[in-house]
């Protein structure tokens, strides 16, 4: 898929939306903090140095991941039928 921009890839359609959409959300998230860490005095940045997950953060966070997109999966269908320009002809 090379030139294709942005992709994201899930064991069902569900897993795949809720990985782009928030991806989206954290990269503004990761944004903001880059911009608000930018603007500390110099000297004190060196005071939030980057910790990387340990193997067991990243073990939970694919548990709650797994989890969730099936909830969120139900809103959003919700969200798009409501729209007036949303129409089913399945």
């Amino acid at each position: 898929m090379r030139r294709h921009g942005y992709t994201t890839h899930g064991k069902d359609i569900e897993t795949a939306v809720y990985r782009a959409v928030y991806t989206k959300v954290n990269a503004g998230v990761q944004t903001n903090a880059m911009l608000l860490r930018s603007a500390l005095p110099p000297g004190i940045e060196a005071k939030f140095e980057l910790v990387p997950l340990t193997g067991d953060m990243c073990h939970g966070c694919l548990k709650m991941n797994e989890g969730t997109p099936g909830k969120l999966w139900k809103l959003w269908a919700a969200e798009v039928e409501k729209l007036s320009l949303y129409i089913n002809r399945g």
